[in-house]
């Protein structure tokens, strides 16, 4: 009579109702969940940057919001490992674009708020599937380790996979390449990359400058100087252009004009491009204004540049975070395999 109160979804001939099931499996449906409902958020204003990147994005919510209703709906011993495996794997996918180039892109994406947010759901909901089968099984606790730890060895298998997938696909697919096309499948990061050491970010992206299109990424620190690259492109045909003339203005954090430099090609690493190499007299919040004047026109944007004292190595840690925390959930079964009895 107990047996049906002791089994594991693993073991159990009768599925265990959904409302039966114990709360943390509610918490780690709903952070997926989560996570799904904002890559699907995010990714029709992926689509208008880059059609890749949007339909995977897409992919990525369907598939997360599929499991969620699997997890809560359908009996089985699967749902778990697959669910650890779907988390881990975009979770150690995140992280590798944030060190390499992206696929269908020339530069690795930024470290960003929602990016950490869904990462942090990730991992959350991967700690409840852990928790939720930890308290529905009673006995075998190796046998759950071992599936455990083949779910995370998949996150690593999919997430590398993934990635280098999607970089062999570039060339077959120039369709899903962004608009501006940014990615430029010859081009590979020590192109792109300043010649000094320091965290490349992508500030501006398809920002409109009177009859100009302006891509900025930046890199460096107060010690070593800010360097601005700018890729000037034709709204109208959205081709590069290489004839304008480019300046830089930075604004310092007190409002005054600290600087004017004229973005030069030789220094860019993309030939086709501007770069310029700012020296900073302080840290703090910058405001760089980009004046564009060629044959179209006059054009201006701006973004806002933080400017701090560190090294790029801390860009690297927190783009390394959530695999910080895939790590401690094997941990974690390590020691629920030690306390179990």
């Amino acid at each position: 009579m107990e047996h049906a109160a002791r089994s594991t979804v693993g073991e159990s001939p009768t599925p265990t109702p959904a409302l039966a099931r114990p709360e943390v499996s509610s918490i780690a449906a709903l952070c997926l969940g989560l996570a799904g409902l904002i890559h699907l958020l995010i990714a029709f204003e992926h689509f208008a940057d880059s059609p890749a990147h949007g339909l995977f994005m897409l992919i990525a919510g369907v598939a997360q919001i599929a499991w969620v209703a699997a997890y809560l709906f359908i009996a089985g011993h699967w749902q778990s490992r697959a669910g650890l495996a779907l988390a881990g794997g975009l979770t150690v996918l995140w992280g590798i674009t944030r060190i390499l180039p992206a696929p269908f892109s020339s530069a690795p994406e930024e470290v960003d708020g929602i990016g950490l947010l869904t990462k942090a759901l990730e991992v959350t909901g991967a700690f409840f599937i852990v928790a939720a089968a930890s308290r529905r099984q009673r006995s075998g606790t190796s046998v759950i380790a071992r599936q455990v730890i083949g779910a995370l060895a998949l996150s690593l298998l999919l997430g590398f996979s993934s990635y280098w997938v999607g970089r062999a696909a570039e060339p077959l697919l120039p369709g899903l390449r962004s608009s501006e096309g940014l990615a430029d499948a010859q081009t590979d990061r020590s192109a792109v990359l300043p010649a000094h050491s320091g965290a490349l970010n992508i500030r501006l992206e398809q920002a409109r400058a009177g009859p100009y299109l302006i891509r900025v990424v930046t890199a460096g620190t107060q010690q070593t100087g800010l360097f601005i690259q700018v890729r000037v492109s034709d709204a109208a045909s959205k081709t590069s252009l290489t004839k304008p003339s480019v300046m830089i203005r930075m604004i310092s954090p007190q409002g005054d004009e600290a600087a004017s430099v004229v973005a030069t090609h030789p220094l860019a690493r993309i030939p086709t491009e501007y770069a310029a190499l700012v020296p900073l007299s302080q840290v703090g919040v910058w405001r760089v204004v980009i004046d564009v004047e060629g044959p179209l026109g006059h054009g201006q944007t701006e973004f806002l540049e933080a400017v701090g004292s560190h090294s790029s190595m801390i860009s690297t840690l927190i783009a390394l975070t959530p695999l910080a925390g895939l790590a401690g959930l094997a941990l974690l079964f390590r020691w629920l395999q030690s306390h179990e009895g």
